[in-house]
Formats: C-alpha cells, sequence, structure tokens
C-alpha cells in the first residue's frame, strides 16, 4: 500500500518576485522615459533596464497562476520514494530508498536542506546524470532544498528520515527471512 503525502510550495516568494519584477520595470519605465524617445544607446540601456526586471516578473507570476490553476504539488513522500517536480517540465523526478545509503540534515541560517548519500552502485532510481531538481554536490550524494514549503522543514524532515527508516527495516526483515530461507 503505497500512502502518498503531498507537500505544496508557499506561494509568497513567488508573489514577492513578481512584485518587486514588475514595480522595478515601472519604476525604471519612470525613470528612463526622457531616454526613450531618440534612438540611441541610452535608449538600449533604457529599454534593457526595463525588460529585465519585467521579464522576472512576468515569469514569476506565471508560475504562480499556474501554480493556483493546476494546484500540483512539489514534493510527493510515499512509503518506499520521494519525488520532487521540476519548476520547468513539470515533471516529477522519483528517488527510491533502495538507492539511498543514508539521511542528513544541514541546518544553515536561513536554509534547511536534506543530503541523501547514495549507495555506490544504484539499483532502481531514474535520475539523470545532471539531475534536474535534487542538487548534486558530489559523485554519491544529493540535496533537496527545504525552504518555502506548506510544511515545517523539520516536519518534512522527520517524515522523510521516518519513511525511510520503515523502509529500511521492512528489507532487513524481508532480506532475514530470504537468508533463513536458503
Amino acid at each position: 500500500m503505497k500512502r502518498v503525502v503531498e507537500i505544496h510550495r508557499k506561494k509568497g516568494a513567488l508573489l514577492w518576485a513578481a512584485a518587486f519584477g514588475l514595480g522595478g520595470a515601472v519604476l525604471s519605465t519612470w525613470s528612463s522615459y526622457d531616454y526613450l524617445l531618440p534612438l540611441s544607446w541610452n535608449t538600449a540601456w533604457g529599454a534593457l533596464g526595463i525588460l529585465i526586471p519585467a521579464l522576472t516578473g512576468l515569469a514569476a507570476l506565471a508560475k504562480l497562476l499556474s501554480d493556483k490553476i493546476r494546484h500540483e504539488p512539489y514534493l510527493l513522500v510515499y512509503d518506499d520514494s520521494i519525488e520532487i517536480r521540476h519548476w520547468l517540465t513539470n515533471k516529477f523526478q522519483p528517488l527510491h530508498f533502495c538507492d539511498v545509503e543514508d539521511i542528513v540534515r544541514v541546518d544553515d541560517l536561513y536554509k534547511f536542506e536534506i543530503v541523501f548519500k547514495l549507495q555506490p552502485y544504484l539499483k532502481r532510481s531514474d535520475l539523470p546524470r545532471r539531475p534536474i531538481s535534487f542538487k548534486k554536490t558530489s559523485k554519491n550524494t544529493f540535496k533537496l532544498s527545504l525552504t518555502s514549503l506548506s510544511m515545517l522543514d523539520k516536519e518534512v524532515y522527520d517524515l522523510i528520515l521516518d519513511r525511510f527508516q520503515r523502509y529500511q527495516e521492512k528489507t532487513k526483515r524481508y532480506d532475514s527471512k530470504l537468508t533463513i530461507n536458503n
């Protein structure tokens, strides 16, 4: 039986990015209004000063609206794996617990991450060589950031660690039954 826990991202960060991006575009337009009339280098720099924050704000606003409409989770935690959704392609990328050797929590001042230490030879994972959503730190470790999620970072870590430990206990019992029967 696969019990799934859906964890969503907070929408506040996207809302702030959209507000600052569009606000920056408005301020850039207002401050460089005189330079936009004749064609010169000042016109090009002024247009660039308007386009960069405007495109950033529009991209954040589009992502915010698509997340609101679709209501898709960012992270799925199963009994035997976790899946994380890539922000651009909206595809889920799995990490199976049979490939994980250990899970460690890293606490920085503002950033909470989980480090997955993978076994040298992966058994089942569909992780590509260049992972999309998991941040690869070395040959056999991947990081997952726990910032701006709908659940508290400690609760997410405890949930993933609990599922991982249950999976390990279940596989140890299964492996011990196999060795006894052989």
